[in-house]
């Protein structure tokens, strides 16, 4: 009906419009025309909300544009954005119905001479990676244990405290400082000579390169093709820390690690001491539990012997020289593995030693001595517990022997024509010779009756 009366009006007469549909034609006539467009001109009446979004007008010469770049594109801007800035936008035109106006809202924002500057960097960029820098074949891993940590910063900046702070909370690594400038047009070179200079230290295993975050022009001496080329031939570990976790710098592509910001690589090149000392606690009780058992299945093998053991004197020797073997191979291992984890623990304690301030210092030594006397005490609480079980099997295997049956008085009588031992009275006759052997020697004998356990009753 309402199509149908404004068909009537359009037949009678110019186009009639409520304001509804006359916005909705002019959006649908304007958005798509001017769509990921850029324009250019000068930032007046700028107004942050409380919600990140930032509202503002774009002066032209004669003419002014509403903007409004929304919070998730503003937190990418390189600087903060202030009146009387010339910036070139990318964006789309939308037509706001509540107010019938339209504006541009921007996607990406370049202050006045990034695009040059962004140009340059992109054909840098592609130069290097077509020498081969950026290759991630190059990067080598960090040092586990690194001996000293060189830092390339500004003296004064927030960079060199977040990462001294960073690495003292995690380990009491030392921490070797050249001061450069981190902005100006001096940067560089600065840069490139104190990365020389930390390069030709023996001990320093690690570099960091770092500083705050900033406008690209601040940054932009990390940008620099000679301090680049500097970081890709450095022969030590270099880690870039230049910025926030948004900004990539081109000492980020040629080093071998990139940290998102200097305290990251605080956290990246030295090991956490807590999690190392656990890590050394786990393996002691790891290696306990192993010892015992070890000692547990050389039990069960010396018990399984024990029940297959006989009679005859040389399945005893035999036995006796498994036995003798089992336990050199447990004694050998045993002081093997004590001598390893002995021998590592005084090499970490060196390692940890070496950088470590002076009263720490102390207090770990002896903290580290009492832990080692705890480890030989047990020890050898452990080896005599095996020696007093070895007694005992010793003892038992003895009281098991033929021999020892002798010695306590007892007798094996065998015949003396094909000396089989005698088990029963029908085994010889009368006149028979026999062979009585003793603890000290054997008796030849003539049998002159033979009786049952009934006939001597």
């Amino acid at each position: 009906m309402q199509s149908s009366t404004h068909e009537q009006l359009e037949q009678s007469g110019p186009p009639h419009f409520s304001v509804d549909e006359l916005t909705n034609e002019i959006k649908a006539a304007l958005e798509p025309r001017f769509r990921s467009i850029w324009v250019r001109g000068e930032v007046i009446g700028g107004r942050p909300a409380s919600s990140g979004h930032i509202y503002f007008q774009l002066k032209g010469s004669r003419a002014t544009l509403p903007a409004v770049l929304f919070r998730g594109n503003a937190s990418r801007l390189t600087r903060p954005l202030k009146d009387g800035d010339e910036i070139t936008c990318l964006g789309n035109v939308e037509v706001y119905p509540p107010h019938g106006k339209y504006q541009l809202i921007i996607q990406q924002v370049q202050f006045s001479g990034e695009g040059e500057l962004l140009a340059q960097l992109e054909a840098l960029k592609q130069k290097l990676n077509a020498e081969g820098l950026f290759d991630p074949a190059l990067k080598r891993p960090l040092p586990y244990f690194p001996r000293r940590v060189g830092v390339i910063t500004s003296p004064t900046g927030a960079a060199i405290r977040d990462i001294v702070r960073t690495i003292h909370n995690r380990f009491p690594a030392q921490i070797l400082l050249a001061p450069a400038p981190v902005q100006g047009d001096a940067a560089p070179q600065a840069l490139v000579n104190a990365l020389e200079s930390l390069a030709r230290i023996d001990d320093v295993d690690v570099i960091i390169l770092g500083r705050g975050g900033g406008s690209l022009q601040d940054l932009w001496a990390f940008n620099n093709e000679a301090l680049a080329r500097a970081v890709a031939a450095c022969p030590k570990v270099v880690v870039s820390a230049v910025g926030h976790e948004i900004d990539h710098l081109l000492t980020d592509f040629v080093a071998d690690y990139r940290a998102a910001t200097p305290t990251a690589a605080g956290e990246v090149v030295v090991p956490d001491f807590q999690e190392l000392t656990l890590w050394l606690q786990e393996q002691t009780f790891r290696l306990g539990r192993g010892l015992k058992n070890t000692a547990r299945q050389k039990r069960e093998g010396l018990r399984h012997w024990a029940a297959r053991l006989s009679d005859p004197r040389r399945l005893i020797r035999e036995r006796w020289q498994q036995h003798d073997h089992l336990e050199a191979r447990l004694l050998r291992a045993i002081e093997s593995r004590r001598l390893s984890h002995e021998n590592r623990l005084k090499l970490l304690t060196q390692r940890l030693m070496a950088g470590h301030p002076a009263e720490r210092l102390q207090r770990e030594a002896l903290a580290q001595q009492n832990a080692v006397d705890r480890m030989k005490r047990n020890w050898r609480l452990l080896f005599q517990s095996y020696n007093n079980q070895l007694s005992q099997l010793t003892a038992r295997l003895k009281a098991l022997s033929p021999t020892a049956s002798l010695e306590r008085g007892y007798a094996i009588v065998r015949r003396s024509d094909d000396g089989n031992v005698l088990r029963s009275h029908r085994d010889v006759a009368v006149d028979g010779q026999v062979e009585i052997l003793l603890a000290d020697g054997a008796l030849d004998a003539t049998v002159n009756k033979v009786r049952s356990k009934e006939d001597s009753a």
